[in-house]
């Protein structure tokens, strides 16, 4: 994307202050994550949802770990903010985790956008580089999601599991169908 492609390019222009650059736009996006969560509905306007944009996707390219927080502050914008996320790899594994067991329902959002990521990082080819360990932690996290009370957030889990096929999360499913309290007006369940 072309943002990607600014991200590249702001270091290498100014080496001697690559490190400052870097950390100014980490905290340039800290800044506007603030400002678009405690903003009231409608109070920014157009141009600075584009700027808005911009800057994740700069942040996104620079593949830097000091940007995680940053990053997951705007996980629920979607690709940039999320493949910024995939890019750090199992760095983010354990703060993604914390997201997905979230219970206050204002961080539902983020909840089930962080289940979407860890769905992404085990169904990626080839695969995000993950100790055996992480891969566990993704696995339960994702398991523990289907008995959450919100039916989001379990939904958000079903479709992250696709990339496991285990028994586990078979038989996990399988009780999902048969015992899931939520039906919706069509009649469909989230698992059936």
């Amino acid at each position: 994307s072309p943002q990607h492609g600014r991200a590249s390019r702001v270091a290498p222009e100014v080496p001697a202050d690559a490190d400052r650059i870097t950390l100014a736009l980490i905290a340039l996006l800290e800044r506007e994550n603030a400002r678009e969560n405690n903003g009231r509905p409608g109070s920014l306007t157009e141009s600075d949802m584009e700027d808005y944009a911009t800057i994740i996707g700069i942040v996104a390219g620079l593949h830097d770990p000091r940007a995680l927080n940053a990053l997951l502050g705007a996980i629920e914008t979607g690709g940039m903010a999320q493949e910024g996320v995939i890019a750090l790899g199992e760095s983010a594994v354990g703060p993604l985790v914390k997201l997905v067991d979230l219970v206050r329902s204002d961080d539902r959002g983020r909840s089930v956008a962080a289940s979407h990521i860890l769905g992404q990082m085990m169904s990626r080819q080839p695969p995000v580089p993950m100790s055996a360990a992480n891969r566990a932690l993704v696995h339960n996290t994702l398991l523990r999601s289907l008995t959450n009370a919100d039916r989001i957030i379990r939904q958000a889990g079903v479709i992250a599991l696709d990339a496991f096929s285990d028994a586990d999360v078979r038989s996990d499913m399988e009780k999902l169908a048969a015992s899931d309290p939520f039906r919706a007006p069509n009649g469909h369940f989230i698992v059936r």
